[in-house]
């Protein structure tokens, strides 16, 4: 009765299927994040924020059935990783088994829920980056994961370290949390590098370009610049051609960027350089071949 008179004299309007607000205090975005975790499930359960890299975050903070919280893309987006945007419906985990009716969101269930998992870092609480990294492995594929997860340690929501620690407390049951242990391992560089190597010398070869030296060292009046990921000798031609393959941001820190980007500079004095970022080499494989067909055709 309250809500049809306040409706009947235009006090209030209806947001979605059961969520009306107040016409003079029209509902933003994070009073609908709010509106969704109430609906969800309990809007009081863990409300601690717990600090990532923290040993003593480990400790287990009292909770209970019906605890809801924003997750996956949806959390990861409240974050400003916007890469995970692109979704129709708002993410949320929910601990227990209840089946809340919540239409306009996408509601998954976990048996529990860790406190060292759950942030309230403004508004509604809301699972940690990592957390919400885990949950996506089960929807997403490889690329897109990684790719979520470079974004997540550039950002610095969570230290490579602090990902690799959640993934492996979280795999059970979760065989696709794997990928992330794989690339945040202390010694998964080399690895990663070794791969993105292979994979672009497929492509290559499926392409049917000549074959490049791999793993050239390569000088010039000052002294040595370095060993280039792979190198064309063009005869005919007063400059080669070198490729470069880069891993993932998270694996060089600020000082061997500015080095890289020095050695990159010599290297162009030469000879003519591409790079392809690791992205660059799977989600856009013809492009890439493409260009280094066309840059072996050029002086």
């Amino acid at each position: 009765m309250t809500l049809r008179r306040l409706r009947a004299v235009g006090e209030i309007e209806p947001v979605r299927q059961g969520v009306w607000c107040f016409v003079a205090a029209p509902a933003d975005g994070l009073a609908l994040d709010w509106e969704t975790v109430l609906a969800a499930g309990a809007g009081a359960g863990l409300l601690v924020t717990l600090e990532e890299d923290d040993a003593d975050a480990l400790a287990e903070p009292e909770q209970r059935d019906g605890l809801a919280v924003l997750s996956g893309a949806t959390a990861l987006d409240r974050m400003g990783v916007t890469r995970a945007a692109a979704h129709d419906r708002t993410d949320v985990l929910l601990q227990g088994k209840g089946r809340p009716r919540v239409p306009w969101a996408r509601v998954h269930r976990t048996r529990h829920l860790s406190g060292s998992d759950v942030t309230v870092r403004f508004g509604p609480p809301m699972t940690t980056a990592t957390r919400a990294l885990v949950e996506l492995t089960t929807v997403l594929p490889w690329a897109d994961v990684v790719a979520l997860l470079d974004d997540v340690v550039c950002a610095r929501l969570a230290s490579r370290s602090w990902a690799n620690r959640r993934a492996w407390a979280l795999r059970p049951g979760r065989p696709r949390v794997q990928w992330l242990i794989d690339v945040t391992e202390p010694d998964a560089e080399p690895d990663f590098r070794s791969w993105l190597e292979r994979t672009f010398g497929d492509l290559v070869v499926d392409a049917g370009l000549p074959r490049p030296q791999w793993n050239v060292a390569v000088s010039d009046e000052r002294g040595r610049i370095g060993v280039v990921d792979c190198r064309w000798s063009r005869s005919g031609f007063a400059r080669d051609l070198i490729v470069e393959l880069e891993g993932l941001r998270f694996h060089t820190a600020p000082a061997q960027r500015r080095a890289d980007a020095a050695r990159f500079n010599r290297l162009t004095r030469r000879h003519a350089v591409l790079r392809f970022t690791w992205e660059d080499v799977v989600r856009r494989p013809e492009e890439t071949v493409a260009q280094v067909a066309d840059r072996l055709r050029l002086p």
